[in-house]
């Protein structure tokens, strides 16, 4: 589970402290209706395998956190390491377990 705004709300996550910054998939932002707006200026993303991304901010109650809407497989959010700098989780590697936190 994790916080959404002020709503608990379950998602596959990944954390990836390579990864620049967060990631979010399209299909998280409409199933729980997120705000979207268009980059200034688009960077592209590219998968692994190439394929480019689309891009966009995504904001929620109550602090605004810049996530990239892009086609991340099967995991509804990615946490890079902008995200773990900014909120820098409890982890606990041999259970797979992070401490609950308010993510947006």
């Amino acid at each position: 589970m994790i916080t959404v705004g002020r709503k608990d709300v379950e998602a596959h996550t990944f954390i990836d402290s390579s990864a620049t910054g967060i990631f979010i998939s399209p299909r998280f932002v409409r199933e729980h209706r997120l705000r979207t707006e268009p980059l200034p200026r688009p960077i592209p993303v590219f998968n692994v395998d190439g394929t480019p991304n689309k891009e966009a901010l995504i904001s929620g109650e109550p602090r605004f956190v810049k996530a990239y809407v892009a086609s991340i497989g099967k995991e509804d959010i990615i946490f890079g390491h902008t995200w773990l700098k900014l909120k820098n989780p409890k982890i606990d590697w041999c259970h797979e377990l992070v401490r609950r936190l308010a993510v947006f």
